[in-house]
């Protein structure tokens, strides 16, 4: 797991630095996901984006980890 926190940094730098690192995910988490408890599950390595409750999130995001995981034993990451 990676975090990267800058203040004001811009979503492509964010996102660029997770494609350079090959960081499958990124939970995206702000103002507006906070308002409406859902955050954005960018899931990168299949340029999908979900939304993803906030109550019992490591719940709501352990199928698509698990996914991953399947996905990267397979050979298809």
């Amino acid at each position: 797991m990676q975090t990267m926190y800058l203040e004001k940094a811009k979503p492509d730098k964010q996102i660029g630095h997770a494609f350079e690192n090959s960081i499958p995910m990124i939970l995206w988490l702000g103002e507006e996901e906070l308002k409406t408890r859902q955050a954005k599950l960018k899931i990168l390595y299949k340029h999908e984006e979900v939304k993803v409750g906030l109550d019992g999130l490591a719940q709501n995001v352990l199928p698509y980890v698990l996914q991953f995981r399947t996905d990267f034993e397979q050979g298809k990451v």
